[in-house]
Formats: C-alpha cells, sequence, structure tokens
C-alpha cells in the first residue's frame, strides 16, 4: 500500500446467534469459554477459581458422638433402672426381732397355724425353738406346720424329736402315725397309732387313731 495509507479498514468482529441466551460467540471463540479462561491459560488445565468441598468429618463426627452418647446414657439409665424396680418389689417376709421374748414369738406362731398360715408358722416356730432348742411345744408346732405344707419327711422328723426327748407326749405319737399315714408308710402308720392308743386310751384323738387303724389294715 502506499505509504500512509491505513488501508481498508479491518472488518468489524461480528457477534454470532446462540441458541443459548446466556452464551454468544464473538469472532468464533466461545463468549462464555473466554471470560471463564484468562488469557493465555490453559483452557483443559483446571481452574484455579474452583472452590474446594467443605470437610464434613467435624459434623460428622459431633453428630455421631452426640447420638452415641445420647443413646448409651439411654441404654444405662434403662438397663440401670429395672433391676433395681424388681429388686425394691421383691421384699422378704418380715420376721419378729431378735428382742421379742420367746413367749412372744410362740403366740405369734399360734395365730399363724390357727389361720392357716403354715409357711409363717414353719418360720416362726423355727425362731422359737432357736431361743428353746428342747421345747417339746415349739417342736410340735413346727411338725404340724410342716405337714400342713405336705413335707412328710420333716413332720417326720419332727415328732420323733419330741419323742425321743420325752415319750409321754402322746400328740407326738398320734402326729407321728399321721405324718407316716400322708407318707403312705401304711404299716409305720398302724404302729404309731396303736401306740397312741396305749398311751392315751380315751385321749382327744383316740377315735381318730382307731378309725385310721382300721382303714389302713
Amino acid at each position: 500500500a502506499p505509504a500512509g495509507d491505513a488501508g481498508p479498514a479491518a472488518p468489524a468482529p461480528t457477534v454470532a446467534a446462540s441458541t443459548d441466551p446466556a452464551r454468544a460467540t464473538i469472532g468464533g471463540v466461545d463468549a462464555g469459554a473466554a471470560a471463564a479462561s484468562p488469557a493465555g491459560a490453559d483452557s483443559g488445565a483446571p481452574s484455579s477459581a474452583a472452590a474446594a468441598p467443605a470437610p464434613t468429618g467435624t459434623a460428622t463426627a459431633t453428630t455421631t458422638a452426640t447420638t452415641t452418647a445420647t443413646t448409651t446414657a439411654t441404654t444405662a439409665a434403662t438397663t440401670t433402672a429395672t433391676p433395681t424396680a424388681t429388686t425394691t418389689a421383691t421384699t422378704t417376709p418380715v420376721v419378729p426381732a431378735p428382742s421379742e421374748t420367746w413367749e412372744q414369738v410362740m403366740q405369734k406362731a399360734r395365730r399363724a397355724q390357727k389361720s392357716g398360715r403354715s409357711g409363717e408358722a414353719v418360720r416362726l416356730f423355727k425362731l422359737a425353738l432357736d431361743k428353746k432348742p428342747d421345747d417339746n411345744e415349739a417342736q410340735l408346732g413346727w411338725s404340724w406346720a410342716q405337714l400342713d405344707l405336705s413335707k412328710h419327711g420333716a413332720a417326720t422328723e419332727g415328732f420323733r424329736a419330741v419323742i425321743a426327748r420325752d415319750a409321754a407326749v402322746v400328740e407326738a405319737q398320734f402326729g407321728l402315725g399321721e405324718a407316716l399315714r400322708a407318707a403312705g408308710r401304711t404299716t409305720d402308720a398302724v404302729a404309731a397309732y396303736q401306740r397312741y392308743l396305749e398311751l392315751a386310751p380315751s385321749g382327744p384323738d383316740a377315735e381318730t387313731a382307731k378309725n385310721a387303724i382300721n382303714a389302713l389294715q
């Protein structure tokens, strides 16, 4: 071109229409891509402006710790409360205090036996025997209560203990016959009834002893 002649003016860049309203092509270059990549930067390299993902470890650990602590506390509280309530509800029957006299214990034992509370009577008569081991009344009461509970072996031993101390106690002889009969020991029971009739032919249980002998023979 001649000196001083600037020559024909360069054509202005054309803007190509795009179906995406947010994007446009300028001079064949995607305007959106150009705006996103700095000049001279490799378009294939990751952008240094990308935000790193927020760490989640702290929140997860906190949530887990809270959940675990709550569950543990709830479980511990439940486990502790249940056995305590059960233990409190299960109580041991009250027995007389050691300071009570033998007669006071015997009065309670007689009332328990008379009202049909054989289990309590056994405990009370045993307490009386602890105070007076050789007392025949307490031993007889204990033996009758054992018989009421169908503990034939214990009743038999109790009546025999009285007879060994004093054979003249006819109630023990009759009681022995009753205990042996209940245990199914027919021959021994008849012998015990007969012995009772020898000692007390007109005793309060004589008629019962005679009927028992007739039924067993």
